[in-house]
Protein backbone atom coordinates (compact mmCIF):
# COMPACT_ATOMS: atom_id res chain seq x y z
CA UNK A 1 0.00 0.00 0.00
CA UNK A 2 1.12 3.18 -0.85
CA UNK A 3 2.12 5.54 1.88
CA UNK A 4 -0.29 7.68 3.45
CA UNK A 5 -0.59 11.39 3.36
CA UNK A 6 -1.71 12.60 6.80
CA UNK A 7 -4.08 15.04 6.43
CA UNK A 8 -5.49 16.38 10.13
CA UNK A 9 -7.99 18.76 10.06
CA UNK A 10 -7.13 21.53 12.99
CA UNK A 11 -9.92 22.80 14.54
CA UNK A 12 -9.30 27.02 15.09
CA UNK A 13 -11.10 29.16 17.68
CA UNK A 14 -14.21 27.56 18.63
CA UNK A 15 -16.29 26.12 21.68
CA UNK A 16 -17.51 22.65 21.71
CA UNK A 17 -20.22 23.56 22.70
CA UNK A 18 -22.62 22.37 19.39
CA UNK A 19 -21.69 20.71 16.40
CA UNK A 20 -22.26 23.40 14.17
CA UNK A 21 -19.26 24.77 15.70
CA UNK A 22 -16.85 22.13 15.26
CA UNK A 23 -17.65 22.13 11.88
CA UNK A 24 -16.62 25.54 11.28
CA UNK A 25 -12.65 24.43 10.29
CA UNK A 26 -9.59 25.71 8.23
CA UNK A 27 -8.77 22.92 6.74
CA UNK A 28 -4.78 22.54 6.18
CA UNK A 29 -2.53 20.24 4.75
CA UNK A 30 0.04 18.96 7.47
CA UNK A 31 0.51 20.06 11.35
CA UNK A 32 3.16 19.08 13.25
CA UNK A 33 2.02 16.04 15.34
CA UNK A 34 4.03 16.91 18.40
CA UNK A 35 1.81 20.77 18.97
CA UNK A 36 -1.20 18.86 17.91
CA UNK A 37 -1.21 16.26 20.55
CA UNK A 38 0.27 18.56 23.19
CA UNK A 39 -3.00 18.77 24.75
CA UNK A 40 -6.75 17.65 25.17
CA UNK A 41 -8.21 20.34 22.63
CA UNK A 42 -5.64 18.72 20.68
CA UNK A 43 -6.78 15.84 20.30
CA UNK A 44 -9.90 16.74 19.75
CA UNK A 45 -9.45 18.53 17.44
CA UNK A 46 -7.63 15.62 15.71
CA UNK A 47 -10.90 13.44 16.31
CA UNK A 48 -13.19 15.85 15.24
CA UNK A 49 -11.06 15.95 11.85
CA UNK A 50 -11.53 12.50 11.13
CA UNK A 51 -15.19 12.72 11.44
CA UNK A 52 -14.98 16.04 9.37
CA UNK A 53 -13.16 13.67 6.49
CA UNK A 54 -16.04 11.00 7.29
CA UNK A 55 -18.41 13.14 5.84
CA UNK A 56 -16.52 14.10 2.90
CA UNK A 57 -18.57 13.14 -0.74
CA UNK A 58 -15.95 10.09 -1.75
CA UNK A 59 -17.42 8.29 1.81
CA UNK A 60 -20.17 8.77 4.02
CA UNK A 61 -21.51 12.09 3.09
CA UNK A 62 -22.40 10.60 -0.07
CA UNK A 63 -20.81 7.30 -2.22
CA UNK A 64 -21.39 5.02 1.12
CA UNK A 65 -24.71 6.01 1.85
CA UNK A 66 -26.88 8.06 -0.53
CA UNK A 67 -24.63 7.52 -3.81
CA UNK A 68 -22.52 4.74 -5.11
CA UNK A 69 -23.92 2.27 -2.69
CA UNK A 70 -27.40 2.53 -2.94
CA UNK A 71 -27.31 2.78 -6.85
CA UNK A 72 -25.52 -0.86 -6.89
CA UNK A 73 -28.95 -1.65 -4.76
CA UNK A 74 -31.08 -0.61 -7.69
CA UNK A 75 -32.85 1.96 -5.37
CA UNK A 76 -32.33 4.68 -8.36
CA UNK A 77 -33.82 5.02 -11.83
CA UNK A 78 -30.53 5.83 -14.36
CA UNK A 79 -31.01 7.30 -17.38
CA UNK A 80 -29.10 6.12 -19.91
CA UNK A 81 -26.73 8.70 -19.84
CA UNK A 82 -26.30 9.02 -16.60
CA UNK A 83 -22.59 9.22 -15.25
CA UNK A 84 -23.69 6.09 -13.00
CA UNK A 85 -25.39 3.83 -15.48
CA UNK A 86 -22.92 1.45 -15.60
CA UNK A 87 -22.65 0.92 -12.40
CA UNK A 88 -26.49 0.73 -12.31
CA UNK A 89 -25.22 -2.76 -13.82
CA UNK A 90 -22.63 -3.41 -11.87
CA UNK A 91 -20.02 -2.99 -14.59
CA UNK A 92 -16.95 -1.58 -12.28
CA UNK A 93 -14.57 -1.14 -15.44
CA UNK A 94 -15.15 2.19 -16.87
CA UNK A 95 -12.66 4.74 -16.22
CA UNK A 96 -15.76 7.24 -14.16
CA UNK A 97 -16.24 4.04 -11.62
CA UNK A 98 -12.91 3.17 -11.46
CA UNK A 99 -12.36 6.88 -10.54
CA UNK A 100 -14.96 6.76 -8.21
CA UNK A 101 -13.89 3.44 -6.84
CA UNK A 102 -10.41 4.84 -6.10
CA UNK A 103 -11.91 7.55 -4.74
CA UNK A 104 -13.74 5.34 -1.83
CA UNK A 105 -10.63 3.85 -1.24
CA UNK A 106 -7.93 6.08 -0.92
CA UNK A 107 -10.19 8.59 1.73
CA UNK A 108 -11.25 5.58 3.55
CA UNK A 109 -7.80 5.01 4.04
CA UNK A 110 -6.54 8.10 4.71
CA UNK A 111 -9.67 8.52 7.38
CA UNK A 112 -7.83 5.14 9.16
CA UNK A 113 -4.37 6.39 8.76
CA UNK A 114 -5.75 9.61 10.57
CA UNK A 115 -6.96 6.99 13.47
CA UNK A 116 -3.62 4.98 13.75
CA UNK A 117 -1.91 8.52 14.04
CA UNK A 118 -4.13 9.43 16.82
CA UNK A 119 -3.95 6.19 18.54
CA UNK A 120 -0.63 5.78 18.29
CA UNK A 121 -0.07 8.91 20.72
CA UNK A 122 -3.11 8.57 22.62
CA UNK A 123 -1.56 5.43 23.78
CA UNK A 124 1.43 6.70 25.57
CA UNK A 125 -0.50 10.11 26.40
CA UNK A 126 0.01 11.40 29.62
CA UNK A 127 -2.90 11.47 31.55
CA UNK A 128 -2.74 14.58 33.17
CA UNK A 129 -3.33 16.67 30.33
CA UNK A 130 -7.36 15.25 30.50
CA UNK A 131 -9.75 16.07 32.21
CA UNK A 132 -12.84 13.49 33.55
CA UNK A 133 -13.17 10.33 30.85
CA UNK A 134 -12.16 12.45 27.95
CA UNK A 135 -8.87 10.28 26.78
CA UNK A 136 -11.13 7.80 27.12
CA UNK A 137 -13.72 9.06 24.73
CA UNK A 138 -11.09 10.16 22.20
CA UNK A 139 -9.42 7.17 22.56
CA UNK A 140 -12.72 4.61 22.28
CA UNK A 141 -14.02 6.63 19.36
CA UNK A 142 -10.80 6.74 17.73
CA UNK A 143 -10.87 2.70 17.46
CA UNK A 144 -14.26 2.53 16.45
CA UNK A 145 -14.06 4.49 13.60
CA UNK A 146 -10.81 2.71 12.77
CA UNK A 147 -13.18 -0.65 12.81
CA UNK A 148 -16.36 1.01 11.30
CA UNK A 149 -14.55 2.15 8.04
CA UNK A 150 -12.26 -0.86 7.77
CA UNK A 151 -15.90 -3.20 8.12
CA UNK A 152 -17.77 -0.97 4.98
CA UNK A 153 -14.26 -1.88 3.11
CA UNK A 154 -14.87 -5.09 3.69
CA UNK A 155 -18.31 -5.12 2.72
CA UNK A 156 -17.45 -3.70 -0.21
CA UNK A 157 -13.83 -5.18 -1.96
CA UNK A 158 -14.29 -8.90 0.20
CA UNK A 159 -16.28 -11.92 -1.56
CA UNK A 160 -19.51 -12.35 0.48
CA UNK A 161 -19.43 -13.96 3.67
CA UNK A 162 -21.37 -16.97 2.65
CA UNK A 163 -19.33 -17.66 -0.53
CA UNK A 164 -15.91 -17.91 0.73
CA UNK A 165 -14.88 -16.75 4.57
CA UNK A 166 -11.43 -17.38 3.64
CA UNK A 167 -10.86 -14.35 0.70
CA UNK A 168 -8.41 -12.55 1.04
CA UNK A 169 -9.28 -8.62 0.61
CA UNK A 170 -8.51 -5.67 2.65
CA UNK A 171 -5.62 -5.06 4.45
CA UNK A 172 -6.81 -4.10 8.18
CA UNK A 173 -3.89 -1.38 8.88
CA UNK A 174 -3.54 -0.45 12.56
CA UNK A 175 -0.32 1.68 11.94
CA UNK A 176 0.67 4.54 10.55
CA UNK A 177 3.21 3.61 8.28
CA UNK A 178 4.62 3.75 4.56
CA UNK A 179 5.04 -0.59 4.45
CA UNK A 180 2.62 -2.59 2.51
CA UNK A 181 -0.06 -4.21 4.70
CA UNK A 182 -0.84 -7.65 4.26
CA UNK A 183 -3.75 -8.92 2.91
CA UNK A 184 -5.88 -10.82 5.07
CA UNK A 185 -8.90 -13.41 5.21
CA UNK A 186 -12.51 -12.39 5.52
CA UNK A 187 -12.63 -14.11 9.10
CA UNK A 188 -8.87 -12.93 9.96
CA UNK A 189 -10.24 -9.24 9.22
CA UNK A 190 -13.79 -9.68 11.14
CA UNK A 191 -11.91 -10.89 13.95
CA UNK A 192 -9.39 -7.70 14.10
CA UNK A 193 -12.79 -5.28 13.59
CA UNK A 194 -14.10 -7.23 15.99
CA UNK A 195 -11.56 -7.14 18.68
CA UNK A 196 -11.29 -2.79 17.78
CA UNK A 197 -14.81 -2.56 18.54
CA UNK A 198 -14.85 -4.63 21.86
CA UNK A 199 -11.71 -2.22 22.85
CA UNK A 200 -13.79 0.64 22.06
CA UNK A 201 -16.58 -0.86 23.80
CA UNK A 202 -14.62 -0.97 27.03
CA UNK A 203 -13.01 2.28 26.31
CA UNK A 204 -16.61 4.04 26.19
CA UNK A 205 -18.22 2.33 29.38
CA UNK A 206 -18.16 5.31 30.84
CA UNK A 207 -19.82 7.25 28.60
CA UNK A 208 -22.27 9.69 30.23
CA UNK A 209 -25.04 8.99 27.43
CA UNK A 210 -26.00 6.74 29.15
CA UNK A 211 -27.32 8.39 31.88
CA UNK A 212 -27.30 12.28 30.67
CA UNK A 213 -26.62 12.64 27.20
CA UNK A 214 -23.98 14.65 26.74
CA UNK A 215 -20.60 15.58 29.05
CA UNK A 216 -20.19 19.05 30.27
CA UNK A 217 -19.78 21.09 26.30
CA UNK A 218 -18.83 18.21 24.63
CA UNK A 219 -21.57 16.49 23.04
CA UNK A 220 -22.35 12.79 23.10
CA UNK A 221 -24.67 12.41 19.97
CA UNK A 222 -23.98 12.60 16.69
CA UNK A 223 -20.40 10.34 17.82
CA UNK A 224 -19.58 7.22 17.93
CA UNK A 225 -20.51 6.90 21.46
CA UNK A 226 -21.42 3.83 23.55
CA UNK A 227 -24.42 2.91 22.00
CA UNK A 228 -23.20 3.80 18.41
CA UNK A 229 -20.22 0.85 19.51
CA UNK A 230 -22.54 -1.28 20.93
CA UNK A 231 -25.09 -0.88 17.35
CA UNK A 232 -22.22 -1.38 15.45
CA UNK A 233 -20.77 -4.81 17.59
CA UNK A 234 -24.69 -6.04 16.63
CA UNK A 235 -24.11 -5.06 13.32
CA UNK A 236 -20.77 -6.94 12.51
CA UNK A 237 -22.39 -10.40 14.64
CA UNK A 238 -24.67 -10.78 12.26
CA UNK A 239 -22.90 -10.35 9.46
CA UNK A 240 -20.81 -13.43 10.56
CA UNK A 241 -24.18 -15.29 11.76
CA UNK A 242 -22.89 -15.05 15.19
CA UNK A 243 -26.77 -14.68 16.32
CA UNK A 244 -26.23 -14.41 20.09
CA UNK A 245 -23.90 -11.70 20.12
CA UNK A 246 -25.95 -9.91 17.44
CA UNK A 247 -29.23 -10.44 19.71
CA UNK A 248 -27.06 -9.18 22.68
CA UNK A 249 -26.01 -5.94 21.73
CA UNK A 250 -28.90 -4.89 19.36
CA UNK A 251 -30.87 -5.69 22.31
CA UNK A 252 -28.64 -3.30 25.04
CA UNK A 253 -29.36 -0.72 22.17
CA UNK A 254 -33.37 -1.12 22.38
CA UNK A 255 -33.21 -1.17 26.20
CA UNK A 256 -31.67 1.81 26.60
CA UNK A 257 -34.53 3.33 25.75
CA UNK A 258 -32.29 6.42 24.94
CA UNK A 259 -33.38 6.05 21.03
CA UNK A 260 -37.22 7.01 20.17
CA UNK A 261 -38.91 5.98 17.15
CA UNK A 262 -40.68 9.39 15.16
CA UNK A 263 -44.36 9.93 14.26
CA UNK A 264 -45.61 11.81 11.61
CA UNK A 265 -46.36 14.75 13.51
CA UNK A 266 -43.14 15.10 14.75
CA UNK A 267 -41.40 14.54 10.93
CA UNK A 268 -43.81 17.81 9.86
CA UNK A 269 -43.02 19.79 12.73
CA UNK A 270 -39.21 19.57 12.43
CA UNK A 271 -38.65 18.60 8.81
CA UNK A 272 -37.27 15.84 10.33
CA UNK A 273 -36.46 13.88 7.02
CA UNK A 274 -33.65 11.31 8.59
CA UNK A 275 -35.66 10.69 11.17
CA UNK A 276 -33.51 12.28 13.95
CA UNK A 277 -34.37 10.82 17.20
CA UNK A 278 -33.77 7.72 15.70
CA UNK A 279 -29.69 8.09 14.86
CA UNK A 280 -27.71 5.91 16.88
CA UNK A 281 -24.88 7.24 15.12
CA UNK A 282 -25.09 10.05 12.37
CA UNK A 283 -22.39 12.50 10.73
CA UNK A 284 -23.26 15.92 11.53
CA UNK A 285 -22.55 17.73 8.30
CA UNK A 286 -22.89 20.89 6.32
CA UNK A 287 -22.75 19.13 3.32
CA UNK A 288 -26.58 17.47 3.47
CA UNK A 289 -28.05 20.45 1.60
CA UNK A 290 -25.27 20.27 -1.68
CA UNK A 291 -26.59 16.79 -1.36
CA UNK A 292 -30.14 17.30 -1.24
CA UNK A 293 -29.66 19.93 -3.99
CA UNK A 294 -27.05 18.13 -6.31
CA UNK A 295 -28.87 14.51 -6.74
CA UNK A 296 -32.79 14.83 -5.49
CA UNK A 297 -33.70 18.11 -6.01
CA UNK A 298 -34.96 17.29 -9.38
CA UNK A 299 -33.62 20.14 -12.09
CA UNK A 300 -32.89 19.80 -16.17
CA UNK A 301 -32.75 16.17 -16.74
CA UNK A 302 -31.21 16.61 -20.45
CA UNK A 303 -27.79 17.21 -17.94
CA UNK A 304 -28.30 16.18 -14.31
CA UNK A 305 -27.29 14.32 -12.17
CA UNK A 306 -29.99 13.48 -10.51
CA UNK A 307 -31.12 10.20 -8.52
CA UNK A 308 -34.75 9.30 -8.73
CA UNK A 309 -36.73 6.29 -6.57
CA UNK A 310 -37.07 2.99 -8.58
CA UNK A 311 -39.66 2.09 -10.26
CA UNK A 312 -40.24 -1.44 -7.70
CA UNK A 313 -40.48 1.46 -4.82
CA UNK A 314 -44.35 1.76 -5.95
CA UNK A 315 -44.67 -2.23 -4.79
CA UNK A 316 -43.28 -1.70 -1.27
CA UNK A 317 -45.40 0.28 0.68
CA UNK A 318 -48.00 0.03 2.42
CA UNK A 319 -50.19 3.79 1.56
CA UNK A 320 -50.26 4.42 5.36
CA UNK A 321 -46.39 3.86 5.73
CA UNK A 322 -45.10 6.71 7.80
CA UNK A 323 -41.90 6.22 5.21
CA UNK A 324 -43.93 6.28 2.17
CA UNK A 325 -45.54 8.90 3.10
CA UNK A 326 -42.81 11.31 4.45
CA UNK A 327 -39.81 10.06 2.11
CA UNK A 328 -41.18 10.21 -1.21
CA UNK A 329 -42.35 13.12 -3.33
CA UNK A 330 -44.04 13.24 -6.97
CA UNK A 331 -42.93 15.84 -9.16
CA UNK A 332 -43.71 16.79 -12.84
CA UNK A 333 -40.63 16.95 -15.37
CA UNK A 334 -41.43 17.59 -19.27
CA UNK A 335 -41.55 13.55 -20.25
CA UNK A 336 -43.81 12.93 -16.99
CA UNK A 337 -43.55 12.84 -13.49
CA UNK A 338 -40.86 11.33 -11.43
CA UNK A 339 -40.40 10.26 -7.76
CA UNK A 340 -37.80 12.20 -5.62
CA UNK A 341 -36.37 11.20 -1.94
CA UNK A 342 -36.90 13.76 0.65
CA UNK A 343 -34.86 12.57 3.15
CA UNK A 344 -32.04 14.76 2.91
CA UNK A 345 -34.21 17.82 2.02
CA UNK A 346 -32.82 21.00 3.38
CA UNK A 347 -34.25 24.82 3.95
CA UNK A 348 -33.83 27.10 0.90
CA UNK A 349 -32.79 29.30 2.59
CA UNK A 350 -30.29 29.71 5.73
CA UNK A 351 -32.85 31.83 7.38
CA UNK A 352 -35.25 28.96 7.22
CA UNK A 353 -31.99 26.19 9.22
CA UNK A 354 -33.79 26.54 12.78
CA UNK A 355 -36.96 25.37 11.26
CA UNK A 356 -35.26 21.61 10.58
CA UNK A 357 -33.58 18.87 12.77
CA UNK A 358 -29.67 19.46 12.51
CA UNK A 359 -28.11 17.88 9.41
CA UNK A 360 -27.14 14.39 9.96
CA UNK A 361 -26.36 11.96 7.64
CA UNK A 362 -28.06 8.56 9.37
CA UNK A 363 -25.15 5.81 9.69
CA UNK A 364 -26.85 3.57 11.53
CA UNK A 365 -30.61 3.70 13.35
CA UNK A 366 -33.01 2.73 15.79
CA UNK A 367 -34.54 0.11 12.95
CA UNK A 368 -32.01 -1.73 12.39
CA UNK A 369 -31.46 -3.29 15.94
CA UNK A 370 -35.45 -4.54 15.82
CA UNK A 371 -34.12 -6.05 12.35
CA UNK A 372 -31.00 -7.86 13.62
CA UNK A 373 -32.78 -8.83 17.19
CA UNK A 374 -36.10 -10.40 15.12
CA UNK A 375 -33.33 -12.55 12.76
CA UNK A 376 -31.26 -13.58 15.55
CA UNK A 377 -34.64 -14.69 17.40
CA UNK A 378 -36.01 -16.19 14.53
CA UNK A 379 -32.70 -18.64 14.82
CA UNK A 380 -34.18 -20.01 17.79
CA UNK A 381 -37.73 -18.51 18.52
CA UNK A 382 -40.02 -17.65 15.18
CA UNK A 383 -43.04 -16.48 17.28
CA UNK A 384 -40.84 -14.43 19.21
CA UNK A 385 -39.18 -13.21 16.00
CA UNK A 386 -42.52 -11.98 14.38
CA UNK A 387 -43.15 -10.35 17.34
CA UNK A 388 -40.39 -8.20 17.34
CA UNK A 389 -40.84 -7.47 13.38
CA UNK A 390 -44.54 -6.60 14.18
CA UNK A 391 -43.24 -3.75 16.24
CA UNK A 392 -41.21 -2.09 14.06
CA UNK A 393 -43.87 -2.55 10.86
CA UNK A 394 -46.22 -0.78 13.73
CA UNK A 395 -44.60 1.93 14.39
CA UNK A 396 -43.92 2.77 10.43
CA UNK A 397 -47.94 1.82 10.19
CA UNK A 398 -47.53 -0.62 8.04
CA UNK A 399 -49.32 -3.92 7.96
CA UNK A 400 -48.05 -6.41 10.67
CA UNK A 401 -46.93 -10.01 9.35
CA UNK A 402 -49.42 -12.96 10.23
CA UNK A 403 -48.41 -14.31 13.69
CA UNK A 404 -48.10 -17.76 12.06
CA UNK A 405 -46.14 -16.83 9.36
CA UNK A 406 -43.80 -19.61 8.12
CA UNK A 407 -39.76 -18.92 8.09
CA UNK A 408 -39.66 -18.22 4.71
CA UNK A 409 -42.50 -15.82 5.04
CA UNK A 410 -40.55 -14.46 7.77
CA UNK A 411 -37.76 -14.18 5.78
CA UNK A 412 -39.46 -12.48 3.00
CA UNK A 413 -40.74 -10.10 5.19
CA UNK A 414 -37.69 -9.33 7.07
CA UNK A 415 -36.01 -8.30 3.33
CA UNK A 416 -38.88 -6.00 2.62
CA UNK A 417 -38.34 -3.88 5.88
CA UNK A 418 -34.68 -3.62 4.91
CA UNK A 419 -35.85 -2.46 1.51
CA UNK A 420 -38.65 -0.06 2.71
CA UNK A 421 -36.32 0.96 5.80
CA UNK A 422 -32.88 2.38 4.17
CA UNK A 423 -33.64 3.92 0.93
CA UNK A 424 -30.62 6.42 0.26
CA UNK A 425 -28.62 5.55 3.58
CA UNK A 426 -26.40 2.70 1.68
CA UNK A 427 -27.25 -0.41 3.72
CA UNK A 428 -29.31 -2.41 1.24
CA UNK A 429 -27.16 -3.53 -1.13
CA UNK A 430 -25.30 -5.35 2.12
CA UNK A 431 -27.91 -6.87 2.83
CA UNK A 432 -28.37 -8.55 -0.27
CA UNK A 433 -24.83 -9.63 -0.26
CA UNK A 434 -25.18 -10.39 3.01
CA UNK A 435 -27.72 -12.76 2.01
CA UNK A 436 -26.00 -13.60 -0.93
CA UNK A 437 -29.11 -13.53 -2.60
CA UNK A 438 -28.87 -14.58 -6.55
CA UNK A 439 -31.31 -12.61 -8.00
CA UNK A 440 -32.37 -9.42 -6.79
CA UNK A 441 -34.90 -6.68 -8.48
CA UNK A 442 -33.96 -4.23 -10.37
CA UNK A 443 -34.84 -0.65 -10.48
CA UNK A 444 -37.35 -1.20 -13.46
CA UNK A 445 -38.79 -3.90 -11.69
CA UNK A 446 -37.54 -6.81 -13.71
CA UNK A 447 -35.47 -9.55 -11.98
CA UNK A 448 -31.56 -8.75 -12.03
CA UNK A 449 -29.44 -11.92 -11.30
CA UNK A 450 -26.49 -11.25 -9.11
CA UNK A 451 -22.98 -13.14 -8.12
CA UNK A 452 -19.74 -12.61 -6.64
CA UNK A 453 -18.49 -10.61 -8.84
CA UNK A 454 -21.45 -7.87 -9.28
CA UNK A 455 -21.70 -7.84 -5.38
CA UNK A 456 -17.42 -7.69 -4.99
CA UNK A 457 -15.95 -4.11 -6.05
CA UNK A 458 -12.32 -4.58 -7.99
CA UNK A 459 -9.61 -3.06 -5.64
CA UNK A 460 -8.33 -0.01 -7.24
CA UNK A 461 -5.74 -0.06 -9.92
CA UNK A 462 -3.01 1.37 -7.97
CA UNK A 463 -3.34 -0.91 -5.33
CA UNK A 464 -2.56 -3.51 -7.79
CA UNK A 465 0.10 -1.71 -9.26
CA UNK A 466 2.21 0.26 -6.08
CA UNK A 467 0.77 -2.21 -3.63
CA UNK A 468 1.68 -5.50 -4.58
CA UNK A 469 -2.24 -6.67 -4.68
Amino acid sequence: MKKYTLIVITILGISLGSCQDWLDVQPISEVSQDNLFETEDGYMDALNGIYLMMSENAVYGKNLTAGFVDVMAQNYFIFSDHQYIDLAYHNYETEFIQNEISSIWSKAYNIIANCNTLIEHIETADDLIFTGDTKSYIYGEAVAIRALVHFDMLRLFNLPYLSDSNFKGIPYVTEFKKDVTAQLSTDATMGLIIDDLETAYHLLEVDEIKTEGERGNIHRENRLNAYAVAALLARVHLYSKDYANAEKYASEVIDSERFAFVNGDEILLYNDYTYYNEHIFGLYTLRMSNLYSNYFNIGDLEDSDDLMASFRMADWYDGTDVRFKYWFEKKGIVSGTVTMINKYKRPSSANEEHLYKDPSIPIIRLPEMYLILAEAQAEYDLGLAITTLNMLKTVREASPLDENADFSQFQKALQSEYEKEFYSEGQLFYYYKRMNMGTIVAADGTNMPMNDAKYTLPLPANEIQFGGR
